[in-house]
């Protein structure tokens, strides 16, 4: 459009602390949505980051809910499901890795990749033939699964042990933010990761949490 200076707007103290430069990225999730960017702000003569209300973003919330949730939109809504992620890995083996690499016995996502790898062919136990109809909701991406979302919103799926690091970082890290269960784990959608016990891990997390039994 030409524009040589942008104003962004965004409801993460997180976000707008990496994009001014006063947080660091210290997750590999994170630091690869700040390394893009990067990209392009270097096409800008300048900007500047503005943190707006929450109260302001409730429509965006109701998506990343729905999105978590596999819900279905009215048919006003208008959105978009995307086959591959916003971010694409710069590492040379992660990009080119097989569909096989992130199968593992204790990993949610392994079954999944088997089912939609055709690896499962020919089993029918009970909780095959569950999760053939969750997987409906998944896509792999060059060895990455992802899950549909709405409104042009696709979510890297991430191991619990990942999503439960990312989570104490967030929320009791040098950031300090404390945010009630609902506000982190909407947090982490709109940071485009899902995991499925994502909830209970937060209600865990805030529960356990001194700072936040202090402040409540």
């Amino acid at each position: 459009m030409g524009a040589p200076r942008i104003i962004i707007r965004v409801d993460s103290q997180v976000a707008a602390g990496q994009i001014d430069k006063s947080f660091q990225a210290r997750h590999q999730e994170l630091a690869k949505y700040l390394a893009a960017f990067q990209k392009v702000e270097a096409h800008f003569k300048g900007m500047s980051v503005r943190i707006i209300l929450r109260s302001k973003t409730a429509d965006a919330d109701t998506l990343a809910k729905a999105a978590a949730n596999n819900k279905l939109l009215p048919a006003h809504v208008l959105y978009e499901v995307l086959h591959g992620s916003a971010v694409q890995d710069t590492d040379p083996d992660a990009t080119s890795a097989p569909v096989t690499a992130i199968t593992t016995t204790s990993d949610w996502r392994g079954p999944i990749m088997d089912i939609l790898s055709g690896r499962s062919e020919g089993s029918f136990g009970m909780e095959v033939q569950w999760l053939r109809q969750k997987v409906r909701g998944y896509v792999p991406f060059k060895g990455v699964l992802y899950k549909m979302g709405v409104c042009a919103l696709q979510l890297r799926c991430i191991s619990r042990e990942q999503g439960a690091q990312l989570l104490k970082e967030i929320h009791e890290g040098h950031y300090g933010t404390h945010l009630a269960p609902r506000a982190l784990a909407g947090k982490m959608l709109r940071h485009g990761l899902y995991w499925p016990t994502i909830m209970s891990d937060v209600e865990r997390l805030v529960r356990l949490c001194q700072g936040c039994q202090w402040m409540g």
